[in-house]
């Protein structure tokens, strides 16, 4: 008879995989995809044994520690049905970098909503699943108010190469995580249309200014913006920008469709930002160029040459 699994990973993507790897290094883990089955990456490494997939999300629900690990977009009805069967005494961990598209709701506040869960932290961070698994030295903020949470997830994630920065400031790593979602595609467009350092750098400052803004509205610190979970991650993004949100980029250059279907999370951020900033009264032109590029298509250079109109950046 197997151990029982001290955690449980809900999410069977890319990353939800790597991470159920990391911490199968501290024990047996349970694995459950609440959504379609993601392909394998190419040069994935297999599951190890102390990892065990459950279609069961009752069972994967009953333990002490919940790593959550999907979309922000699809967070509500995952949530909802996670609140059927958890106890107000666990810990839960997400890993979203996203918003709710049609209400700018934070996956912390989603949880609140729909299950009975309060032990509630934020992993933030430029930590990507391929250095995850390559085993390279990596990082991430955990942010939490119960230092019960972070005391927990530091010691179910952290070790020689993978360091752990505590930190309390929810509502602003998860924002950082947003606005790197969304910086993430607007370098996609940035590098497509061949504009160079100069516009791609405005688009992460112009963005990191939003993010700035929406946080002081929110009563977040607005130095965590300058930290590793805000300047830290766009800085790893701004250096090697690969990955999905790249591509959809590219395609949004390019006036092609499907740049939201292949970046789910960053055109929630997106969505969600602009719904968080008009609630807020902020003004968000990084955010709005990018949404009027996902939702009408367009010239992707004209929507940006805005970012130079006075008033329209930094």
């Amino acid at each position: 008879m197997s151990a029982p699994a001290g955690a449980a990973v809900i999410g069977g993507g890319l990353f939800g995989r790597a991470l159920a790897r990391r911490l199968a290094q501290s024990g047996p883990i349970l694995l459950h995809n609440p959504g379609p089955a993601v392909p394998a990456a190419p040069g994935e490494p297999p599951m190890p044994e102390l990892v065990r997939a459950s279609g069961d999300l009752g069972e994967a629900a009953r333990c002490p520690v919940l790593f959550l690990a999907i979309p922000a977009a699809v967070a509500r009805p995952v949530c909802r049905r996670l609140g059927e069967h958890v106890a107000g005494d666990q810990i839960l961990v997400h890993t979203a970098r996203g918003l709710e598209p049609e209400t700018g709701r934070t996956v912390t506040a989603i949880v609140e909503e729909e299950t009975c869960l309060r032990k509630l932290a934020v992993l933030g961070g430029a930590l990507r699943a391929e250095s995850l698994d390559a085993g390279r030295w990596v990082a991430a903020v955990v942010a939490s108010r119960f230092d019960e949470v972070t005391a927990r997830a530091t010691a179910l994630l952290g070790g020689p190469t993978f360091r752990v920065l505590p930190a309390r400031d929810v509502p602003g790593v998860e924002l950082c995580g947003a606005y790197r979602s969304i910086c993430a595609l607007g370098i996609g467009v940035t590098d497509a249309l061949d504009l160079g350092p100069t516009v791609r750098a405005l688009v992460i400052t112009e963005a990191l200014r939003e993010a700035s803004a929406i946080a002081a509205r929110l009563g977040a610190d607005p130095l965590t913006l300058t930290g590793y979970a805000g300047l830290g991650d766009l800085v790893a993004t701004a250096v090697n920008p690969a990955g999905v949100e790249r591509e959809a980029g590219a395609r949004l250059a390019a006036g092609a469709a499907g740049a939201a279907e292949l970046a789910p999370e960053a055109a929630a951020a997106v969505h969600g930002a602009l719904v968080l900033a008009r609630g807020l009264g902020v003004e968000a032109p990084v955010a709005a160029s990018l949404g009027r590029l996902l939702d009408e298509g367009g010239s992707a250079e004209g929507v940006l040459r805005e970012l130079f109109a006075p008033g329209g950046g930094t």
